[in-house]
């Protein structure tokens, strides 16, 4: 009797550790079809790029230079 209720233990463990995987991979699945795929189509159709990757011949390099100076201390309140 013992034995049946360590292996309905260890049977039950599996199955649970199964359906935790498989619940997990559904769910961070949708989150990435939802939240990245949908955010790229959408950015895709509105002409939206995050990053200027493209490449030019007409350019020597690709390093852009930063403003360098004093600024007022508002501007460091709200630097967005």
């Amino acid at each position: 009797m013992l034995l049946l209720f360590k292996g309905l233990y260890e049977g039950f463990g599996k199955f649970g550790k199964f359906i935790s995987s498989l619940i997990n991979f559904v769910l961070l699945f949708v989150v990435f079809i939802v939240g990245i795929g949908l955010v790229s189509v959408i950015a895709k159709i509105a002409g939206k790029k995050f990053l200027d990757m493209g490449k030019s011949k007409k350019k020597s390099t690709y390093w852009e230079n930063s403003i360098i100076g004093e600024r007022n201390r508002e501007d460091f309140y709200r630097p967005f």
